[in-house]
């Protein structure tokens, strides 16, 4: 097994680090909603991780999602909207040559 297909187990459903199951962790219930939610607006998440250094997840999204000009995250139930332009930026966005910032 390749060292990307191993990386992929992180988003399989029921997937933990925890040592310990409790009430708000463990649970092996998180990157698979995050993977299942982004596939089905038809988007696609690519993780890559190196030892020692981090990892990154490339997420991406159909055009006409790209266009949108806010972020809208769900939190205690509550939407939560971020402009693009900051989202980007916060997430650590790297300069695309290909599509510059703004």
């Amino acid at each position: 097994m390749s060292d990307q297909q191993i990386q992929q187990f992180i988003l399989a459903p029921g997937f933990s680090t925890a040592a310990k199951v409790t009430n708000i962790s463990g649970r092996g219930v998180g990157m698979d909603v995050v993977k299942t939610n982004i596939e089905k607006i038809g988007g696609t998440i690519e993780l890559k991780s190196v030892a020692g250094k981090g990892s990154t997840f490339t997420i991406k999204i159909p055009l006409t999602l790209a266009i949108v000009l806010a972020l809208i995250v769900e939190c205690a139930k509550q939407l939560l909207p971020f402009r693009k332009s900051a989202s980007w930026n916060w997430c650590g966005r790297q300069q695309n040559p290909i599509m510059p910032q703004r």
